[in-house]
């Protein structure tokens, strides 16, 4: 921690001015972890067809002899469907490295 501390006084006959300051540099130097996982989620926009509904992929209930999902309602479909298979279209990886430095005075 660094202080840096400045009194001034001045006499004026009957009058005395007195300013001063005290500034402090405080560093809290600290490990924080809270982003530093890596995480999936279900985005089935990330996927190669872009979702399922009305892409003629194996989800798709209009390509095997069910109705089509509705135009409009892709995202509606897509992402509950995601959700029940457990596919994660999209990953994400966090890498943290703390490095330490040396100061030679």
């Amino acid at each position: 921690m660094n202080n840096f501390v400045d009194d001034l006084s001045w006499i004026k006959g009957r009058h005395t001015l007195q300013f001063g300051t005290n500034l402090r540099y405080i560093r809290n130097p600290r490990t924080n972890f809270l982003s530093s996982f890596s995480d999936a989620v279900t985005n089935p926009s990330a996927l190669d067809t872009a979702g399922f509904a009305n892409k003629n992929s194996p989800l798709d209930p209009g390509s095997n002899g069910f109705p089509g999902v509705a135009l409009g309602f892709d995202n509606s479909y897509d992402y509950p469907t995601a959700t029940l298979m457990g596919v994660l279209g999209e990953i994400d990886a966090t890498y943290t490295t703390i490095s330490t430095a040396t100061r030679c005075h």
